[in-house]
C-alpha cells in the first residue's frame, strides 16, 4: 500500500480528525445518524491506523455496555501530518 492510500481520509475522518486535534472527548450527542457505536468504530479504526491517540482506558460504558464518552484524545505525529496534507490541498469536493 502506497503512502497516499494509507492516509486516504474522508470527509468525516477529517472531521474527527478536527476534533481530536483539540483533545475532544466525545459523547454520544456528537454521533450523526448512524450511532455512537459506528462514531466509536470510526475512532478506534483512525487510532488502528496510527493517526491519533485513544486508548482503551479513555473509552467509557455503562453497565449494558453501550459507549458513553471516548476521549479525551489527540494526534499521532502521522495524524497531525494527514491532516495538514489534506488542508494543503484545499477545500474538499
Amino acid at each position: 500500500m502506497t503512502a497516499s492510500r494509507a492516509f486516504a481520509l474522508s470527509d468525516a475522518d477529517i472531521r474527527l480528525l478536527t476534533r481530536c486535534a483539540q483533545g475532544h472527548t466525545f459523547r454520544p450527542a456528537d454521533a450523526e445518524e448512524d450511532g455512537f457505536e459506528r462514531l466509536v468504530d470510526r475512532l478506534r479504526g483512525l487510532r488502528d491506523r496510527g493517526l491519533l491517540r485513544l486508548d482503551e482506558g479513555r473509552f467509557m460504558k455503562a453497565k449494558d455496555g453501550r459507549h458513553l464518552m471516548a476521549g479525551p484524545c489527540d494526534l499521532t505525529d502521522a495524524g497531525r501530518h494527514a491532516l495538514d496534507r489534506d488542508r494543503r490541498l484545499g477545500p474538499r469536493a
